[in-house]
Formats: C-alpha cells, sequence, structure tokens
C-alpha cells in the first residue's frame, strides 16, 4: 500500500501533466510547512511554503471581512505568470504557478481536482472499534420443587375413584402408606367419602 507521500506526488505529477504551461506546484500545511512538491530548479520549497501561508492568511482575513464568506482559491496575476492557491482540506493548501501562457480556466478545474484528490489522501483515518459480542442476558434458575411421591391432587383422586364397601379405607391406607403423610385428615384437599348403604334384598 502506498504511503500519503506517495499518493500526494502522484496526484502532483497528474496536475503537471494534465496543464503543460504550470511549471510547478508544492503542497503545504495551512502553518506553512512543505510537505511535498514538484518545483523546477531555482524554486525553493520553504520559501514557497511560508509567503504561499502569509497570502492565504491575507486573503482569508479580507474574504472574511469583506463578507465574501470562507476562502476558497487565491489568485495572483503577475508580469511573468500566475499563482494559484487552492485549499486541499482544513489543513493543507496546493500552490501552483504558471507561465503567461496557461489558460486560467483550465488549471483552476485540474487544480480543483488535484485538490480533491489531495484533501482525500489527508483526511484522517476513521477508527475502527472492534464489535463486541452481545451481552448475555442473566437465565433467571429456578429452584427445583421438592418432590414428592404422592401429591395432593392424586391422594384426592385416590379418594374419589374409590366405590362400594371398603372404598374410603383403601383411600386412607394409599395416603398413610406414601413416605411422609399424615393422617388422612391432614392431607390438603383430602375429603371423607361415605361408602354406600347396602341394600338388603
Amino acid at each position: 500500500m502506498k504511503t500519503r507521500g506517495e499518493q500526494i506526488a502522484e496526484a502532483l505529477d497528474s496536475f503537471l501533466q494534465s496543464c503543460p504551461d504550470v511549471e510547478g506546484a508544492a503542497v503545504m500545511s495551512s502553518d506553512g510547512l512543505p510537505m511535498a512538491s514538484a518545483l523546477p530548479d531555482g524554486f525553493q520549497e520553504e520559501r514557497i511554503a511560508a509567503m504561499s501561508a502569509a497570502m492565504l492568511g491575507l486573503g482569508e482575513k479580507a474574504s472574511e471581512t469583506l463578507g465574501r464568506g470562507p476562502l476558497r482559491q487565491l489568485f495572483v496575476e503577475g508580469e511573468h505568470g500566475f499563482v494559484y492557491l487552492m485549499s486541499a482540506g482544513p489543513s493543507a493548501v496546493l500552490c501552483a504557478v504558471s507561465r503567461p501562457s496557461g489558460k486560467t480556466g483550465l488549471v483552476l478545474y485540474e487544480m480543483k481536482e488535484a485538490a480533491s484528490r489531495i484533501a482525500r489522501v489527508l483526511a484522517p483515518v476513521p477508527r475502527q472499534v472492534p464489535d463486541r459480542p452481545a451481552p448475555v442476558a442473566d437465565v433467571p434458575v429456578r429452584e427445583a420443587a421438592a418432590t414428592q411421591q404422592v401429591r395432593p391432587a392424586e391422594r384426592q383422586e385416590i379418594v374419589e375413584r374409590g366405590c362400594g364397601d371398603g372404598a374410603e379405607r383403601k383411600a386412607r391406607e394409599a395416603v398413610e402408606d406414601a413416605p411422609g403423610a399424615g393422617s388422612a385428615n391432614q392431607v390438603s384437599g383430602l375429603h371423607s367419602v361415605a361408602a354406600p348403604p347396602v341394600m338388603s334384598p
């Protein structure tokens, strides 16, 4: 993967190839420190960066004072050519030096494309937070109820199923024989069932 410096250098080279009348270009920070440059002999990178920052600061102040809003670009025309300054994101500036024969419209168009490309390169990379597993909900553990060998409902069923002579006695014996069971009258839901009368012939 290419470094940021290599990507900025490629953006400058592409800009210079698309505009033959541009003699050189440089990228500097908003406080006047050189970051990358493609300048011909005789151009001092540090001096151009310092002058560009000073010009940009003055242009921003003039634009805001005159109610023109934030400064987008700065254009200087001299006897021997032009100087262009354009913002390349919030922390960088693109500077280009052109010959008098340079077409301003073409230079500004290609310069805008290069500035956008440089701004994307210098944009901070968002920090990625590793995905965290979803918290596992605490499942309440139910306490197991004390097991009973004969439940009250079963006892009631035993009593109600009895019929004929000795049904009540058999039901009582079944309940009393259950482990931990008390007397038949102490069992919840137990009702005495009277034996049907015996009809004499």
